[in-house]
């Protein structure tokens, strides 16, 4: 469908998911945070590319813009060919009967990866008249690692031999977003974590609350044990006018980052003028903790390049260069400018 406030194509949808609903929980009452109504802002303005503007991505992709580096998506795959992803290596599915079968049936990885390392602006190349702008990636230069654990239903075995799968590819963020977790996970992932993905920093999108809902052990390793607290959780936040608020009730992690209305590439199609012309995936606007987390990996990505941290020592950088704002109680939000040196 149309979407009049760009004068581009734009496609919305909204998908609901026990594994990867990510945008939607009941109401929890944290501390320390502002209340939050589940999909309060959904009528109220908001400019496009506000998240873009927020973050000062302009300026920061004078300085780096992520090469060299490697974002690892353990989701729902990443559609074959996507226009607006510049370099996706070779990755793994854990699911299903095909190792090989890494070709996004959802929607959600794809909605990821274009967030994290999409083109900026993308697509380049198309003859449509206006061209229409579907991504802006955190790190446009970064390349994709995508591992399917998702075929339907996310199992403890394809949750853990994913990320497994993952470390073994050695890139230098490993973002998750599922809605929800098998529960027989926690000391496999604390291991892997810990261990052999310690020089990795684990990007996460909250599904806890760290009050009612307590993070589980792999997320919070135990550095006292030797072990490496390299998991970096993500909150999401919106705009209320010129306010910074929580954006629905899962309000607590490591750090905040922009989750309403985020413009990615999803799987639709936008319907050819001319049946000559290359296909071209619409926009797609994300919800939630799954799209912030997206925004927090790419950023993990440019710092990466300019500064040289790894693991526990590029969450640290991350966390201790946010900004704070009133509404979003002591938790910082993400400054994808600081961290990343001219």
């Amino acid at each position: 469908m149309k979407h009049g406030r760009r004068g581009v194509w734009l496609v919305v949808v909204v998908a609901l998911s026990l594994v990867l609903a990510a945008c939607t929980t009941p109401p929890i009452q944290v501390p320390g945070a502002a209340r939050a109504k589940e999909w309060t802002y959904a009528n109220t303005g908001i400019p496009a590319w506000w998240w873009y503007t927020l973050l000062d991505l302009k300026t920061v992709h004078m300085r780096a813009k992520g090469t060299g580096k490697s974002i690892a998506i353990v989701d729902t795959g990443v559609l074959p060919g996507q226009q607006d992803i510049a370099t996706i290596l070779p990755g793994v599915a854990t699911c299903g009967s095909d190792a090989n079968d890494i070709a996004d049936r959802n929607g959600h990885g794809t909605q990821l990866a274009g967030i994290a390392l999409g083109k900026d602006p993308g697509p380049d190349f198309l003859s449509i008249d206006p061209l229409p702008v579907i991504t802006r990636g955190v790190a446009p230069a970064a390349s994709l690692v995508p591992i399917r654990i998702d075929c339907g239903l996310v199992t403890t075995d394809a949750l853990v031999n994913g990320v497994k799968a993952a470390i073994g590819k050695k890139p230098d963020i490993i973002l998750i977003a599922l809605g929800g977790y098998p529960p027989d996970v926690d000391a496999s992932l604390s291991a892997l974590v810990s261990k052999s993905g310690k020089d990795i920093l684990f990007v996460v999108a909250s599904v806890w609350d760290g009050y009612n809902y307590p993070f589980p052990g792999w997320t919070r390793p135990d550095p006292a044990k030797g072990k490496v607290d390299n998991v970096l959780i993500v909150a999401a936040m919106t705009l209320i006018g010129q306010d910074e608020v929580p954006y629905n009730d899962r309000q607590v992690g490591d750090i905040w980052a922009p989750g309403r209305d985020i413009e990615t590439a999803g799987l639709d199609t936008i319907p050819k003028p001319d049946p000559k012309a290359p296909s071209v995936q619409a926009q797609f606007l994300m919800q939630g903790t799954s799209a912030a987390s997206a925004i927090v990996a790419g950023c993990a990505a440019l710092v990466k390049q300019k500064a040289g941290y790894a693991g526990a020592g590029l969450k640290a950088i991350l966390v201790k260069t946010t900004t704070t704002k009133p509404g979003l109680g002591s938790i910082g939000r993400l400054d994808c400018s600081t961290p990343v040196p001219p």
